[in-house]
């Protein structure tokens, strides 16, 4: 199953290698280094999947999956850190621990939390 995936992380390293790996196992894939950009993204297209990092300058991975999910609350939100889940992580919000376990990254794109 092929979906619309919109990777979000301000590391450029980060955000090559998963949008690349995503698009190789034949998703599409869009990439944004900023989380207003990402939801201007969200506002043009559907996707299937936010796939975003935690920590990020001006709004982080959270406020931005918020906002996401107001726009298209069909939304499937991973959201990728090096940090404990926090308490304010809402339900809806999937976590992917750093450094990613790629098996792990694409069960969650397939088959979402479980």
């Amino acid at each position: 199953m092929t979906l619309r995936i919109l990777v979000v992380d301000d590391d450029d390293t980060t955000l090559k290698v998963v949008s690349r790996f995503l698009a190789h196992e034949g998703h599409l894939v869009q990439a944004s280094s900023d989380a207003a950009a990402a939801l201007e993204l969200l506002r043009a297209e559907p996707f299937d999947v936010l796939l975003t990092d935690l920590v990020m300058p001006v709004m982080s991975g959270l406020e931005l999956a918020v906002a996401a999910r107001q726009l298209r609350p069909e939304l499937r939100v991973v959201v990728m850190s090096g940090q404990t889940r926090t308490a304010d992580a809402a339900e809806h919000i999937v976590w992917l621990d750093k450094p990613i376990d790629i098996e792990q990254l694409l069960a969650l794109m397939v088959t979402g939390p479980g």
